[in-house]
């Protein structure tokens, strides 16, 4: 079984959110993540969380309580990555990288994803 894992920055600054349900990760990215994935492979999703995040360090630990059977949420605390996704990516991708997943997927939080994509994700590569 391929362990696949989702790397996604996250951030909280200039936002007015009062709950994780407020993020895009729960609002947009999380429930059609959940329609579209495939069941029979194990994923990680990688939060990058900046350490001077306020709301996203406050909060972290109830991102994983969203993990299912096959899908684990994992916060990752990152320093020095304020304004510079494409670090956080670097970052997250290091830590997967270190854990054997099979297959990376860089992604935004507010990415809604409408088909299935799995299995063409991993045909294509």
């Amino acid at each position: 079984m391929y362990s696949i894992a989702l790397l996604i920055p996250v951030c909280g600054r200039g936002k007015d959110y009062k709950t994780i349900d407020d993020t895009p990760f729960v609002r947009i990215f999380y429930p059609n993540f959940l329609k579209t994935y495939n069941p029979t492979y194990n994923y990680t999703i990688y939060l990058g969380i900046d350490n001077t995040d306020s709301f996203y360090v406050s909060t972290m630990h109830l991102f994983t309580l969203l993990s299912r059977d096959n899908i684990i949420i994992k916060p990752i605390l990152l320093e020095s990555c304020e304004h510079k996704p494409a670090f956080a990516w670097n970052k997250l991708f290091e830590v997967a990288y270190k854990e054997n997943n099979d297959y990376f997927y860089q992604i935004g939080d507010d990415i809604k994803m409408l088909t299935p994509w799995v299995d063409r994700f991993i045909e294509i590569l």
